[in-house]
């Protein structure tokens, strides 16, 4: 097994430079939150990036550097409410979620497609579809993923292809912690670690950052990489493992 290096003060303090850096890079601002698109759209069956072979780029990983931990948003707070996703509809969300006294929400991980967008998107119209249930109690109130949103390596140019794209009909928030994938590191790469997922996820205003490609969904502003989700009837504890591979 690789060594294991520790993190110096200065690759804390590069962590959090990172971070502000990685949520102030353009991006629509906007005054509520949104979700899935306003019309259905039909499933493209090509993406408007060419995702080449990342076979050469694997044998370039730094397989001894870790990933530094960006700060939280927030000192201090690693709690987000399911509520102030929703923005101003958050209150009545949760009353809705606590009169049916059940919460319904999907959770997965490993979604980022490199070969087409076929097989992400029939997973992706069939959660869709759970919002047109008969018994609007059985409909999601978020997808939590898991990590691994975009392969091989979190690449800014790849989330609108594999992220964005898919789930442009997903009525509700997504939230998210990175998986190895997302913060993976090589040589000569230009984007910091976890760049872009900070900037869609963590981010520190509310806007349509450019990854969304001209669809409507806003940037989540999660607390950090790891944080609490909080909503009725559960708790989501979401955690990063800070290593760029999987036998760290």
């Amino acid at each position: 097994m690789a060594k294991k290096t520790s993190l110096t003060q200065t690759d804390k303090q590069t962590a959090a430079d990172n971070a502000k850096k990685s949520t102030n890079k353009g991006g629509i601002e906007v005054h509520a939150p949104q979700f899935g698109e306003v019309a259905i759209t039909g499933d493209p069956t090509t993406f408007k990036v060419t995702h080449p072979s990342d076979f050469a780029l694997y044998s370039t990983l730094d397989k001894k550097r870790l990933v530094a931990i960006p700060a939280l948003r927030v000192p201090g707070k690693v709690t987000m409410q399911l509520a102030d996703a929703y923005g101003i509809n958050g209150n009545a969300k949760i009353s809705d979620i606590e009169a049916a006294g059940k919460i319904v929400f999907h959770a997965g991980g490993d979604t980022g497609p490199v070969k087409g967008p076929a097989s992400l998107e029939q997973v992706v119209d069939k959660m869709s579809a759970d919002f047109d249930e008969e018994d609007k109690k059985d409909a999601p109130s978020f997808f939590f993923h898991l990590g691994d949103v975009v392969y091989s390596f979190g690449e800014a140019r790849y989330y609108y292809d594999q992220f964005y794209e898919p789930f442009r009909n997903y009525a509700a928030p997504i939230f998210a912690v990175p998986g190895n994938h997302d913060g993976m590191v090589y040589q000569n790469d230009t984007e910091a670690p976890l760049d872009a997922f900070l900037r869609n996820f963590v981010n520190n205003q509310l806007v349509i950052t450019p990854e969304a490609g001209g669809l409507r969904r806003t940037a989540m502003m999660q607390p950090g990489v790891y944080f609490a989700l909080d909503a009725p009837f559960v708790t989501i504890i979401g955690l990063f493992n800070l290593s760029s591979i999987n036998n760290l």
